[in-house]
């Protein structure tokens, strides 16, 4: 049902855009980050140009999925961006190299953010292609299968507490998917109630928090007969227990 994505692979050059306007456009961006959406002047042609040949390039080569969670994407180029791995706020100078681009969804994206995914300094003028300078799954570096895996419901989990795959899941609010797809065991009229609790129980909240929505979960799908959820529960149980709540 749920596949991987594909390793990014960089392009060697882009078709519309010169090796020429690439030098201008690194040049015009490597100190200012803003420069990336700037939609006025005349550079903005060019620029519109390089973002939506990135997005085309990637979006074929990952398999049309997101970099991180591996949810499939919809060909309108509205519908994901364009993902600058080290963030463009901090990493300016490597705001167009193809290596620190891939393509994910507007969730990944959006909750990823800006945050620190490096380990090492700031000031440098070249990509690292070591994967351990990253804490979370490089699109570029890493196999998506060797840190995360789909479980029997299509969450995506961590292959034995991998710290990569953690991290990930963290850090790109993953979590929103996986409680969503736990929410379709659940019968429709009881989908929005069901998960707002699984955000809180496939999140980091403490055991006290996960046991009150662990308990509201257990009277819905006895209160309303909702057999087809009754694995899911149990599934949530045990994994409450293995942390170290009493059930």
């Amino acid at each position: 049902m749920y596949r991987p994505r594909d390793k990014a692979i960089a392009p060697d050059e882009l078709t519309e855009v010169s090796l020429e306007d690439h030098d201008t456009l690194r040049e015009c961006g490597k100190t200012n980050h803003e420069f990336w959406d700037q939609n006025e002047g005349d550079i903005a042609p060019l620029l519109k140009q390089f973002r939506r040949e990135i997005k085309n390039h990637y979006w074929f080569v990952q398999g049309r999925r997101c970099c991180y969670c591996s949810k499939e994407l919809d060909a309108h180029q509205g519908s994901y961006d364009a993902e600058h791995i080290l963030p463009k706020v901090h990493f300016p100078q490597l705001m167009f190299e193809f290596i620190n681009l891939a393509i994910g969804c507007k969730t990944c994206n959006g909750r990823k953010s800006n945050k620190a995914i490096h380990f090492g300094s700031n000031a440098i003028a070249e990509v690292p292609l070591n994967s351990d300078y990253y804490s979370i799954v490089h699109p570029h570096l890493d196999e998506w299968s060797e840190h995360l895996y789909f479980d029997q419901f299509g969450r995506i989990t961590p292959i034995d507490g991998n710290a990569k795959g953690v991290a990930t899941i963290s850090t790109c609010g993953i979590t929103f998917l996986n409680a969503a797809r736990l929410a379709d065991h659940f019968h429709p009229l009881y989908r929005k109630q069901a998960q707002k609790a699984l955000e809180v129980l496939c999140g980091e909240s403490t055991l006290r928090v996960k046991k009150k929505r662990l308990q509201l979960l257990t009277l819905l799908v006895e209160d309303h007969g909702l057999e087809k959820a009754a694995p899911i529960l149990k599934l949530l149980e045990i994994e409450y227990q293995e942390a170290g709540g009493i059930w």
